[in-house]
């Protein structure tokens, strides 16, 4: 008798783990975003003229060599004439051509169409199968989700970034440039918020300004749900060059200004936000008092 009643009462429990565990894995499901489903068949495909680097490429719109920037993907830098190649640029770069070269594409827009650089802002399409470029770039861990402005896919983008940033993939890998080493050192914080977060973290939806796990501890309290580093590990040796020239290109913003500025402009009293040189061009302008590199 005693028998059967541990092996109900076991019977029981392995049931009541069993749809747990069911429930879990359809609320997750439930709660992935929406991979966007598109009908190109009205559409024009363009032809891919050269892939400039893994997130800008060249296309042959309406007659004429356009250059487009893919909206939501951030790869390190190749062709940036201020700047040396970033860790991992050359991978992404090649990543990106074997994707597109020699194929066309289909378009899709948001918003923002244009950036300061004049360049068309896109979500690609690679035809004739759909394959989603600008989300495939992230998933395979080639780019990161750029943050730097709202997007309808920011969510669906940061689902499969934090993926590949789990698995290992691309430069999340252990040698990559994202790695422990170099994430753990890195972290980021927005305009109005008292938490640091890691890349990817939902908090991040409005903006995103990189900071160094230092700086940031000395203002700034780790955010609960994303579980930020709270001790920096040592820069390997071989991403001393990418961190350097990202230290040297560090200008600062002010909570509610807009313009980026030197270190100690007396414009920075109030608040003072370390943000890198490319990303504050992207949304400020140059201060005029201290006269920030540009």
């Amino acid at each position: 008798m005693l028998h059967k009643l541990w092996k109900i009462a076991w019977i029981s429990v392995l049931s009541f783990v069993l749809i747990t565990a069911v429930l879990v894995e359809a609320q997750t499901v439930a709660t992935m975003p929406t991979y966007p489903v598109e009908d190109f068949t009205a559409d024009t495909a363009y032809k891919v003229v050269k892939v400039i680097d893994g997130d800008t490429v060249k296309l042959d719109y309406n007659g004429k060599a356009t250059n487009f920037r893919l909206i939501g993907v951030d790869t390190p830098e190749t062709v940036h004439p201020h700047e040396p190649v970033e860790a991992f640029g050359k991978e992404a770069s090649e990543f990106t051509r074997n994707l597109l070269l020699g194929e066309s594409v289909y378009l899709r827009f948001d918003v923002e169409q244009t950036d300061l650089y004049g360049r068309q802002l896109a979500y690609l399409y690679r035809a004739p199968d759909g394959l989603f470029v600008n989300l495939e770039i992230v998933r395979q861990g080639y780019g990161r989700t750029y943050t730097g402005f709202p997007f309808k896919h920011m969510k669906l983008f940061q689902h499969y970034g934090d993926r590949a940033r789990k698995a290992a993939k691309g430069l999340y890998r252990d040698d990559g440039p994202a790695a422990d080493t170099k994430s753990q050192s890195l972290v980021y914080v927005t305009r109005t918020g008292k938490k640091y977060h890691r890349d990817g973290c939902l908090s991040l939806s409005k903006s995103r300004i990189p900071i160094s796990l230092v700086d940031a501890q000395q203002k700034y309290s780790p955010c609960g749900r994303c579980n930020p580093p709270q001790s920096a590990a040592p820069i390997q040796s071989d991403l001393s060059p990418t961190l350097g020239t990202k230290l040297e290109s560090q200008v600062y913003v002010t909570r509610t200004g807009q313009k980026y500025h030197r270190d100690g402009c007396r414009s920075l009293g109030k608040s003072k936000i370390p943000i890198l040189l490319a990303d504050a061009k992207q949304k400020y302008g140059p201060c005029g008092r201290c006269n920030p590199p540009r």
